[in-house]
C-alpha cells in the first residue's frame, strides 16, 4: 500500500512540475500587443495596433472537434511553406464563427517584416497585414466552450450598450493556451469597437 502511496505521490509532483512548466511556457509566447484605454473588473476598452497575419476560412463550426484549422495554420509555421522556415508560436489564436463556417488566425512574429514571411504551400492560408482597431475584450479561464463564448458575448454586449459604445457583430474568441494546459488558462471574447471617441490610444 506505501509503495502504491509513494507512486502516485510521484507522478502527482511530475504531472503538477509539468504543468508550472508548461504554464511559464505559455507566458513566454510573444503575444499580440495593445494598450488598454480602459478597465472595468474583467472587461477591458484596448487599442491594437497593426500586425501580419496568417489566416484559413474552414466550411466548420470553430466548435467542431474535427475543424482543423489550427492543423492547417501550425503546418504553415512549422515548415510547410516555400522556405521550409520554421516560425515562433504567438498567442492568442484567434477565432470567429461566421454563417457558413469559422475562420483562424496566427499573428506572425513582429520581428518578421510582411515581405520575409515565407509563402504558405497551402493556398488556402492568407497573409494580410491587418490595421490597428479598438476593441472590447472580456478575459474569463478554463477550457472555452461554445455556452462560455455566448455567456460572455452577452456580457460584453451589455457593457457596451450600456456605455452607448457602437460594436461590431463579428465575435472573435482568444484563446491564450495549448489543449495540454490544465491550469492558469486564459480566454476573451472581443467585439471591435466602432467610432471609438479616441482615434489613437
Amino acid at each position: 500500500m506505501r509503495m502504491i502511496l509513494a507512486v502516485m505521490a510521484t507522478a502527482g509532483l511530475v504531472f503538477a512540475g509539468a504543468q508550472v512548466y508548461v504554464a511559464n511556457s505559455s507566458k513566454r509566447t510573444e503575444q499580440r500587443p495593445y494598450e488598454v484605454l480602459k478597465k472595468e473588473g474583467d472587461i477591458e476598452i484596448r487599442w491594437y495596433p497593426p500586425v501580419n497575419m496568417a489566416a484559413y476560412v474552414s466550411d466548420r463550426s470553430m466548435y467542431d472537434g474535427s475543424n482543423g484549422s489550427f492543423r492547417v495554420l501550425a503546418g504553415y509555421i512549422f515548415g510547410g511553406n516555400a522556405q521550409g522556415k520554421q516560425i515562433a508560436m504567438t498567442a492568442p489564436v484567434e477565432m470567429r464563427e461566421g454563417s457558413s463556417g469559422s475562420e483562424m488566425r496566427f499573428m506572425m512574429p513582429t520581428d518578421i517584416p510582411m515581405d520575409s514571411l515565407p509563402q504558405p504551400k497551402d493556398g488556402r492560408i492568407r497573409l494580410f497585414t491587418e490595421q490597428g482597431f479598438h476593441a472590447a475584450t472580456i478575459t474569463y479561464g478554463g477550457y472555452s466552450s461554445e455556452s462560455d463564448t455566448r455567456k460572455h458575448t452577452d456580457r460584453l454586449k451589455k457593457f457596451l450598450d450600456k456605455n452607448d459604445l457602437k460594436y461590431d457583430s463579428d465575435v472573435v474568441v482568444l484563446g491564450y493556451n495549448p489543449p495540454y494546459q490544465l491550469v492558469d488558462r486564459r480566454n476573451e471574447v472581443m467585439l471591435r469597437l466602432r467610432d471609438y471617441p479616441n482615434l489613437q490610444p
